[in-house]
């Protein structure tokens, strides 16, 4: 009974360094990847940076963010113990020098510690592998036949990169099943305040959803906003409130910066304010509008930023009192300041 005991905890043992062992490679091959959204994901970054390194090959822990700059983006990176940071106007470029970058100082390391590994590796993509010498044929006065050349494990694709400063020049190209989709939906929620359609400042909430392709789109959306009032010198006025529907082509020259230009309608109600009836009555609004937005925070699909509008309102809604006199009409121009907060659907 005691040595079926032992051997059992040796069997314990076991399975606790080989679960160990396992977990210290799954480390060993992490990276973490830190980007714009469309710019690529850690999945893709992994598998990419795996295929050029075939099966004989690990990757080196890696880390690295790109992160947007005026006329640009920058990547800063490391992979073991060497770190390299590289600029391009595109995010997309940057992604795939890092996944070159990786591969490379995960070939150099390993051919380093096993320098037989130099001769596995394949030249960079367009080259023809060397065709391997014949097979060497035994004469009688060999004392045994010579061997068969072993049969070389298949090439691994590898590309070279150069480098000019800290700019990344001719990464590998990219197949056409990892390239970004060029459509791009984001939906929003937006809180602030506005004038020129309200007797005074008022709060106003949006909702609002924005279709891209490459950089130019489209958005909807919509506002409500609680009634305000004022009164003159006599004690009348008119509450008014209501809703707000606009339609705006989008174009975005920045990840970062979005214009908009279109139009937009009012559906107002006011109520009268110090008179004896105290009715409600319904009247419509619109005109042109633009804006602009900034969205500076970012993270993975989440952004959040700044916005202003102004409106050019051709249709005015006015409110009187009966037997009274006109106690409000809408302003001809309106602006808005928001803050918004979104989240990239894909």
């Amino acid at each position: 009974m005691p040595a079926r005991c032992a051997g059992g905890r040796r069997w314990l043992g076991a399975a606790l360094a080989s679960c160990s062992l396992f977990a210290s490679a799954v480390d060993a091959a992490a990276a973490t990847v830190q980007v714009p959204p469309g710019c690529g994901s850690e999945l893709e970054f992994t598998v990419e940076v795996q295929k050029r390194l075939g099966a004989g090959v690990e990757p080196l822990p890696t880390s690295f963010r790109i992160t947007p700059e005026p006329g640009g983006y920058v990547l800063s990176m490391q992979v073991g113990s060497e770190q390299r940071e590289l600029r391009d106007p595109s995010c997309r470029e940057l992604f795939r020098a890092a996944v070159v970058v990786a591969a490379t100082i995960a070939l150099s390391e390993a051919r380093r510690a096993h320098p037989a590994l130099g001769e596995e590796v394949a030249p960079a993509p367009g080259a023809t592998p060397a065709e391997a010498p014949p097979a060497a044929t035994p004469t009688p006065t060999d004392p045994k036949p010579a061997s068969q050349p072993k049969a070389s494990a298949p090439p691994v694709a590898r590309a070279s990169i150069t480098l000019k400063g800290d700019v990344a020049v001719a990464p590998v190209p990219e197949s056409p099943s990892t390239a970004p989709s060029p459509v791009a939906l984001s939906l929003a929620l937006g809180a602030g305040v506005f004038a020129g359609v309200t007797p005074a400042l008022a709060p106003r909430f949006d909702l609002e959803a924005r279709l891209t392709i490459a950089k130019f789109g489209v958005v909807a959306g919509g506002c409500w906003f609680p009634s305000s009032s004022e009164t003159d010198a006599a004690g009348r006025g008119v509450e008014v409130g209501g809703f707000r529907a606009a339609l705006a082509g989008a174009w975005l020259p920045l990840e970062l910066l979005e214009a908009r230009l279109g139009g937009s309608v009012y559906r107002l109600t006011g109520t009268g304010v110090g008179s004896f009836d105290q009715r409600s009555d319904g009247a419509w609004s619109g005109g042109l509008m633009a804006g602009i937005l900034v969205a500076p925070l970012r993270h993975g699909r989440l952004w959040a930023g700044a916005a202003l509008e102004g409106e050019w309102l051709l249709v005015r809604s006015r409110f009187e009192i009966l037997n009274y006199r006109e106690v409000f009409r809408v302003s001809r121009f309106a602006a808005a300041g928001l803050l918004k907060v979104g989240v990239h659907a894909f």
